[in-house]
């Protein structure tokens, strides 16, 4: 059965639900819910409302490990998924990305807006559309590589990653970025996982990836070796094509990602 993320979040318990206005003052008061709650869409459902709940307090804790791994727990329950304890700590969380600009210039004092993610083993290496359309129905008519598709690494579980609706580090080349991005302990993203990141970024933020007509090389290639670049935009169909390794845009960028122990060891990875 086909779940959209919109519409997931089973365990309205879990979040302390009671009918009434006394139910909400007694749950503010004890500060299981925000003071500020969402208001219900018409026609939204009960499980969306309820995920919007986790989503609005994860908003006023946004560096809190128990709370996002509440949050991903209840986003990926209807996958069947276990999440486990999220291993960063807040300091580790809310420390941004190093800018790198088009010269390979490294600002430290510019920030680079950054969310933290568990990204399933289960979906890592996922590139075909036919699975994500199972994940997510809204990506149905999405324009991706029929043929087979293989990613330069294989990361999964809880990673920090960029956030926005603008492709960062645009105006590089994809050797330049990825070496650049490298120095740093990060890598480019593969298309399964700016998928999956883009659709959390839509759910946190109410954007997408690339929504602002920006593109993003991919960590992922075709049988000939040629990068997949990817693009998000408007109408939320996701949009991946062959690109020049060589290729130059002002408005083709990358999003990147990190895991824990490249974060503390500022790891290398060969790619």
């Amino acid at each position: 059965m086909s779940v959209n993320l919109l519409e997931i979040g089973k365990n309205l318990e879990n979040l302390g639900y009671h009918r009434g206005a006394e139910g909400v003052k007694r749950l503010i008061s004890k500060g299981l819910i925000p003071k500020l709650l969402p208001l219900k869409a018409p026609g939204e459902s009960p499980e969306a409302y309820a995920l919007r709940w986790q989503v609005a307090k994860l908003q006023e804790q946004p560096y809190n490990p128990e709370m996002i791994t509440l949050t991903f727990q209840k986003i990926l329950a209807p996958f069947k998924i276990d999440v486990p304890r999220c291993d960063w700590s807040k300091n580790e969380i809310e420390e941004p990305f190093t800018f790198i600009g088009i010269d390979g210039e490294i600002n430290k004092k510019t920030k680079e807006e950054t969310m933290l993610i568990y990204f399933p083993k289960e979906f890592a290496g996922k590139n075909e559309l036919m699975f994500w359309e199972k994940i997510f129905p809204e990506l149905v008519g999405s324009n991706m590589p029929k043929g087979p598709l293989k990613d330069d690494h294989d990361l999964w579980g809880w990673m920090k990653v960029d956030k926005g609706e603008n492709s960062p580090y645009r105006g590089k080349r994809e050797d330049q970025l990825r070496k650049d991005l490298i120095s740093q302990g990060r890598v480019i993203q593969t298309l399964g996982l700016y998928i999956f990141a883009s659709k959390i970024n839509e759910l946190f933020t109410g954007n997408r990836y690339d929504e602002d007509h920006s593109w993003s090389f991919t960590a992922t290639r075709n049988k000939k070796g040629e990068v997949q670049a990817a693009n998000a935009e408007n109408d939320g169909k996701i949009k991946a094509r062959a690109v020049l390794l060589k290729s130059v845009f002002p408005n083709l960028g990358a999003y990147s990602a990190q895991t824990l122990f490249m974060a503390r060891n500022q790891t290398k990875i060969s790619a």
